[in-house]
């Protein structure tokens, strides 16, 4: 799996955890399952320098959320989509965009 992480002067040998108030579930390690959504994810979401770099790592999948092949991680992936839906209806005053 890989981490899209801002770039930094010295290489890291863990990941960072994930603090931002608007992380999608919360604090916690972000990884993306293939590379190409790591890049995107690291164009679009880290703007603040313009620089990433991408980690690569060997993931134990026991702590994982799969959404795709887990019906009970799915149900949690979709309460958390729909809660954030709620937020940002009430942010925007009845429209969620």
């Amino acid at each position: 799996m890989f981490h899209t992480q801002e770039k930094r002067e010295v290489v890291l040998k863990a990941p960072k955890i994930c603090v931002r108030f608007n992380a999608w579930l919360g604090d916690g390690y972000y990884f993306w399952y293939d590379q190409k959504d790591a890049k995107e994810w690291g164009h679009n979401s880290k703007r603040r320098t313009g620089y990433f770099d991408i980690y690569k790592s060997e993931i134990i999948c026991d702590n994982v959320l799969d959404s795709v092949f887990k019906e009970e991680h799915y149900l949690f992936w979709i309460e958390q989509i729909e809660k954030v839906g709620k937020i940002l209806t009430k942010k925007h005053e009845g429209s969620p965009l």
